[in-house]
């Protein structure tokens, strides 16, 4: 019987084999045997060559075949060595973790998510966030939240392409954890709701898919993949249309329809503006009675500057308020009746920005802060407060009921095919604008400065004289101080007192003394509105003499406050406008009045003052 021999793919293999001492013995023992029992030789091993006995040193003979056995156990196991070995050397290198397969841990996820270029970061307010890469041919970066639930599935997917059996849930939340960590190691980022402005450049978040942004500088716009973590997102917001140069701003007022020149450019710069995060916008105000299309002018302005599966909001609860103002970039809210104070001074507080501090939780004193700065829009019958903080930081907008009305499929439809052309419009005369910004002065008599130099520099870009705009928002005001003054009984009480005085002789004296002598006006006059109107109190009086400033002024009624004594503090109270009586009786009433009041003056029926 030949004896066995095994082809090695080295010349280590065969050194081995041949050094192998138990393997000598057994093969001379085996071979002695099966001639001693067969008579005859082996036959050949198909694909093993034949080696003589005379090619194995000389060994000792062995009588079991116990020994072959273990012999070819060992044989066997020294070939799968040496494979493995050639395999190894002749394999590519492994580069990285992911193309092998790894026994997961929490710190090699995160480790893999870092070598993919993911960054762990906190906002400004505290919340952790990750800059995160996906795979592709149309990779990008998302700025994701470490606690939502798109992050949860990015580690979840890069933990299965990488891991030798399916991750333990257990994995997933420590390397959460483990990023929260690491998110706090760096310094904060700001991050922004849809617009953002870094003081030389503008940024317009698509909301896309994709991540793509508008990037506003040097009077011209572009779209590109955000390059950086800038933005966070919300669920409730939707995808802007890829915007087309070359339109026609103005086309805007072929769906958000409004009487005047001078309230287009005023909407205008207000839209305008609303990407424009840098400074402060007055809340705009659409009113006018049932069927004149104000929530379908508001869905209109909200569509193009930050688009919402809930475009208009009607929850007016006062302790969500500051979540909405927080989550949403354009807020906007539909059929208001009637703020409180406290809600009109919320709304005073988000226009020219502010934070709320609240509780994390019920059950622990940490501290939750949210800061924002909203354009706002409102929409109702009336104005929703006539408080004077309130109005001056208001641009209201008076429509008239719709003579003709179009089903809503056939608004929508013309609305959408414009909407790309549109916003390609607003962003070039944006751009424009931005770069009139800068050089653009303010005439100083608006309480928003800022937007009036705005709208100075959008009134330049589109080729017109700085005060075109200055007289519309002029315009503008000065009806809010008459609606003020329609909406305040007691104001006909004080501009009639007012009228007897000038500038040369006041009347000055304290709050209780005028409030009797304003009650005594209103007797006299008949007027109950005016009487019942009047506060009960003389702090009361202050407080709404206070309030009603600004708006008397613009009728020519000038109240001071005097600089408070040792006693009290008193007004000071005059007209700049001479007081025409209309009527002989109004006349009389004039002469009554001043016998009560203890003047030393009193005009005559041709209205000069006689002493």
């Amino acid at each position: 019987m030949p004896e066995f021999t095994t082809a090695s793919k080295s010349n280590g293999t065969s050194n081995r084999l041949a050094g192998s001492q138990p393997l000598r013995e057994a093969f001379k023992n085996f071979n002695g045997e099966e001639k001693n029992r067969n008579g005859q030789s082996a036959p050949q091993t198909p694909g093993v060559e034949e080696t003589t006995s005379s090619e194995l040193p000389d060994t000792e003979t062995h009588e079991s075949i116990e020994d072959f056995k273990n012999a070819a156990d060992q044989l066997s196991k020294t070939i799968e060595e040496d494979a493995t070995s050639e395999a190894d050397l002749n394999a590519p290198p492994v580069e990285s973790l992911e193309t092998t397969k790894i026994d997961l841990t929490p710190e090699k996820l995160i480790g893999l998510a870092q070598n993919k270029e993911a960054q762990f970061f906190h906002d400004q307010h505290g919340d952790a966030f990750v800059w995160f890469p996906t795979t592709g041919k149309d990779g990008h970066f998302e700025c994701l939240r470490i606690t939502s639930q798109v992050f949860k599935a990015r580690l979840l997917d890069l933990a299965e392409s990488v891991a030798l059996n399916p991750p333990q849930p257990t994995t997933i939340l420590k390397a959460i954890e483990l990023a929260k960590l690491k998110a706090f190691q760096t310094q904060a980022k700001e991050l922004a709701n849809r617009h953002k402005s870094d003081g030389t450049k503008l940024f317009i978040d698509l909301a896309d898919d994709k991540w793509n942004m508008v990037t506003v500088s040097n009077g011209s716009w572009s779209v590109q993949p955000q390059d950086a973590p800038r933005f966070l997102r919300n669920k409730h917001q939707l995808a802007m249309k890829m915007p087309r140069p070359g339109g026609d701003p103005f086309e805007l007022f072929k769906f958000v329809s409004v009487d005047s020149k001078e309230e287009k450019l005023l909407v205008l710069a207000w839209t305008l503006g609303a990407f424009f995060p840098a400074i402060p916008l007055p809340m705009l105000i659409i009113v006018g009675p049932p069927g004149s299309a104000k929530t379908t002018r508001s869905r209109r302005l909200r569509s193009l500057l930050d688009p919402s599966v809930t475009p208009v909001l009607g929850d007016m609860e006062l302790s969500n308020l500051f979540l909405t103002f927080h989550n949403h970039a354009v807020p906007c809210f539909e059929n208001v009746s009637k703020f409180t104070r406290k809600e009109a001074d919320m709304f005073c507080r988000a226009v020219t920005g502010n934070g709320v501090e609240r509780r994390k939780m019920f059950t622990d004193s940490d501290q939750v802060l949210y800061s924002f700065r909203r354009p706002i829009i409102i929409n109702g019958i009336d104005t929703p407060s006539i408080r004077p903080d309130f109005l001056d930081r208001s641009v209201i907008i008076n429509c008239r009921r719709m003579e003709q009305f179009k089903t809503l499929k056939e608004l929508d439809c013309n609305f959408e095919e414009a909407r790309p052309r549109l916003f390609g419009a607003l962003l070039d005369l944006l751009a424009k604008t931005l770069n009139e910004f800068d050089s653009a002065s303010t005439s100083g008599e608006f309480r928003m400065a800022d937007f009036a130099r705005f709208g100075r520099a959008m009134a330049s870009a589109l080729g017109k004289e700085p005060k075109v705009f200055d007289d519309a928002y002029r315009l503008n005001v000065r009806h809010q101080d008459l609606e003020i003054l329609e909406a305040t009984p007691m104001v006909k009480a004080v501009t009639k007192f007012a009228a007897r005085y000038n500038a040369q002789k006041t009347w000055e004296g304290t709050a209780d003394e005028l409030l009797t002598l304003l009650h005594d006006v209103a007797y006299t006059n008949s007027d109950h509105d005016a009487k019942a109107d009047l506060p009960k109190s003389p702090r009361w009086l202050s407080s709404r003499l206070s309030e009603l400033v600004a708006s008397l002024a613009s009728e020519g009624v000038v109240i001071e406050r005097l600089p408070r004594t040792n006693k009290s503090r008193g007004w000071k109270i005059y007209s700049t406008t001479p007081w025409q009586p209309s009527t002989v009786e109004e006349a009389q009433d004039a002469a009554d009045l001043f016998v009560i009041t203890g003047t030393d003056t009193e005009p005559d029926p041709d209205g000069e003052t006689n002493p």
